[in-house]
């Protein structure tokens, strides 16, 4: 989510934060500033003030932040705030997303964060018996796909995963979600993540495919950026179409000069140089 959200961003894509568990404030917007930018954490520490930065890193700082101004909408809906937003479900945030277009902002995406504690708060709220609670989930999940089609959106929902699941090695399927194992039933889509091993080398599993076949891959963390790389390096990037090929089939792919294209592999590649 950290590097996805600046790769939107840049795109031109308006993008709508919800947090439902934390407060927006400097430590939550952070990393999507060092993924924005592109300078490393470490680096982010060691300058105390603007002016510490090389005038290289001074420009990727002024570009990241004024497109995550003008593109990535925070809303603290952890109810730490003066206003304790966040305790009526999902009408509150059609409320909010209708609100914003309304003045003009038009949203491509929504993300919530995360989706048991906005279920949780807004079934207190509502008084539901905690007997019935999942089925409370389930409706709302079913409000969020009219959200989607009334607003012509998309939602990027995170939940986590059963601890049960999460200190095992296998990367857990999509019912293997923490408190209601039903959540990515109604779904389109979903993925899981694995526990990280000594390398910080994690499995990310897609799940509900539709049929399709998906092949296995890897997701690393260097701490700062995400790359991607295939298990078996089957993988390169043709420079001339900037998209990822199966190895074998570099040779086949004629270029001007009739020559094979320059290929890298795609673990040479952080998330926010990935041509998407």
């Amino acid at each position: 989510q950290t590097c996805a959200l600046p790769i939107r961003a840049a795109r031109g894509d308006q993008m709508f934060v919800f947090s439902y568990e934390e407060p927006i404030d400097n430590d939550y917007q952070h990393p999507v500033l060092v993924c924005a930018a592109q300078i490393s954490r470490k680096r982010m520490a060691e300058c105390r003030s603007f002016s510490d930065f090389n005038e290289a890193e001074k420009r990727q700082l002024e570009q990241a932040r004024q497109t995550i101004k003008e593109n990535l909408f925070f809303f603290d809906f952890s109810g730490c705030g003066e206003i304790m937003a966040g305790n009526k479900g999902a009408a509150e945030l059609d409320a909010k997303i209708s609100e914003m277009i309304a003045l003009g902002c038009r949203p491509s995406g929504i993300v919530i964060d995360w989706f048991w504690h906005m279920v949780l708060r807004a079934a207190n709220h509502a008084k539901i018996d905690i007997h019935n609670i999942r089925n409370f989930a389930q409706g709302m999940l079913a409000e969020f796909k009219q959200i989607a089609g009334r607003h012509n959106v998309w939602f990027w929902i995170n939940q986590q995963t059963a601890s049960a699941e999460a200190s095992r090695k296998k990367v857990g399927d999509y019912n293997t979600a923490a408190e209601y194992k039903g959540f990515a039933n109604t779904l389109n889509f979903c993925f899981n993540l694995g526990a990280m091993d000594l390398n910080q080398v994690t499995e990310i599993k897609s799940s509900k495919s539709r049929g399709a076949r998906v092949q296995k891959m890897a997701l690393q963390l260097d701490g700062d950026f995400a790359t991607f790389r295939s298990c078996e390096d089957t993988f390169v990037l043709d420079e001339r179409t900037r998209k990822f090929v199966p190895r074998q089939a570099q040779h086949a792919m004629p270029t001007a000069d009739t020559q094979p294209p320059k290929s890298s592999t795609a673990q040479d590649y952080a998330v926010g140089e990935l041509p998407i």
